[in-house]
């Protein structure tokens, strides 16, 4: 960001992402018939075990599913044996689940990873876990007007961020009516209990008038849908 480096030498460089020849590095197989697919649950190195740990959509059992990779690129999908499905690699079996996300925090010991796990009811299950494999599930449940919530520790701030899916009404201008469209919003809480402002009052992000319809879908303008 820019106010990290503006008293620095540093220099802002844009470098162009190559492809990986062995993608897609993760494919459905095995416990994972179904389908394994990425929804914001995250993927991190963890210092303690020398293992990139990727959280995913486990779709057979709607867990969150664990894989391991040395160097980031070729995964595994680990033999738990006290999984709660032993023998699997599903580290939270739930009954229903939609967006996810894991954060990990190596201040913390007992509860270096979280999870946060939009299960309906708008209502995020939250679970600690000390090594991302073995998740204890937390007393309290966090407020969410709607799914694809995502979460995220602001260090600067002390606070946890929530980052809602809602919709708004866009005032019209010269170029577009008015309309409406899925847009994000913000709340902050110490302690995961407390949020302020309250969900769905205070609006973060959304498309403005520099983004151009979407070509092939009857002009269309884009909206926010996940951030």
């Amino acid at each position: 960001d820019d106010f990290l480096i503006e008293r620095t030498t540093l220099k802002r460089v844009f470098h162009r992402p190559k492809p990986d020849p062995l993608n897609p590095i993760l494919k459905t197989s095995g416990s994972d018939r179904l389908f394994a697919i990425p929804f914001s649950d995250g993927v991190w190195y963890d210092p303690a075990d020398h293992r990139y740990k990727m959280f995913y959509f486990g779709g057979n059992n709607n867990a969150v599913a664990l894989a391991t990779s040395i160097d980031g690129k070729t995964w595994i999908r680990p033999s738990i044996p006290d999984a709660e499905n032993p023998g699997s690699n599903a580290v939270i079996s739930l009954s229903g689940r939609d967006s996810s996300t894991v954060w990990m925090d190596l201040t913390s010991s007992a509860k270096k990873f979280r999870a946060f796990v939009y299960t309906g009811g708008n209502r995020l299950s939250s679970f600690h876990s000390p090594d991302g494999i073995h998740w204890t599930r937390d007393v309290f449940q966090i407020p969410s007007v709607s799914d694809r919530t995502t979460m995220f520790w602001n260090p600067w701030r002390q606070r946890w961020v929530e980052s809602t899916r809602s919709s708004v009404l866009l005032p019209a201008s010269d170029t577009r009516q008015a309309r409406d469209s899925r847009v994000r919003y913000y709340s902050e809480s110490q302690d995961l209990v407390t949020w302020t402002p309250e969900q769905d009052t205070m609006f973060w992000s959304g498309p403005d008038e520099d983004d151009p319809p979407y070509p092939g879908y009857s002009g269309h303008f884009p909206e926010l849908y996940n951030l």
